[in-house]
C-alpha cells in the first residue's frame, strides 16, 4: 500500500507542471482518465458531459476489491463538476486467520475539481452495502464509505 501511495504522489508531482493551464468543467467529456486514490487505481471514460463509467481496483493488506462505477454529472460551475452514482463490485480477502469473498453495492454523491487542464481532485461519499462470507459464516451490513483521489485526463 505504501508503494501505491508513493507512486501516486510521484506521478502527481510529475504531471502538475505539465498541466498548468486551468480548464473549465466543460472539457469533461469524451476523455479517458487514470485515477489514483487511497488505496485504489481506476480507468474512467467520460462518454458525455453527463455520463461516465469507471473500472476500479482497490487493494489493501490481504484485501482486493474490483468494481464498476457509473456517474451522472450535474452542475458545472467554473472548474467543479458535481455528480451522483452507483458502484457494484466483488471483494476477495486472504488474511492469516480468514479467507473468503463477497460483494459491495454503493450509492455516492461527490464532486470533481479541475486543478489544471488534465488533473482533477475527486471526493465522494455514500452508503455501501457490503456482504462477506468465509467458511460458512457470512456478515453483511451498510457502511459509510468515502473516496479521495486524483484523475489525470488524456
Amino acid at each position: 500500500m505504501k508503494i501505491v501511495l508513493t507512486l501516486g504522489v510521484f506521478i502527481i508531482a510529475c504531471f502538475i507542471p505539465l498541466t498548468s493551464t486551468i480548464a473549465h468543467a466543460n472539457d469533461h467529456q469524451r476523455k479517458w482518465s487514470i485515477g489514483l486514490g487511497n488505496p485504489y487505481i481506476c480507468l474512467k471514460y467520460s462518454a458525455s458531459p453527463k455520463f461516465s463509467i469507471e473500472g476500479r481496483g482497490a487493494f489493501g493488506s490481504g484485501i482486493s476489491v474490483y468494481s464498476l462505477r457509473f456517474y451522472r454529472n450535474f452542475t458545472r460551475r467554473n472548474k467543479t463538476v458535481t455528480f451522483i452514482g452507483g458502484e457494484v463490485g466483488t471483494i476477495n480477502f486472504d488474511k492469516p486467520d480468514k479467507e473468503g469473498n463477497g460483494y459491495v453495492g454503493m450509492l455516492f454523491l461527490g464532486f470533481e475539481r479541475f486543478i489544471s487542464k488534465r488533473l482533477t481532485f475527486l471526493l465522494d461519499i455514500g452508503p455501501a452495502y457490503i456482504s462477506l462470507s468465509s467458511e460458512g459464516t457470512s456478515v453483511e451490513g451498510i457502511e459509510w464509505v468515502y473516496n479521495l483521489g486524483v484523475n489525470i485526463y488524456f
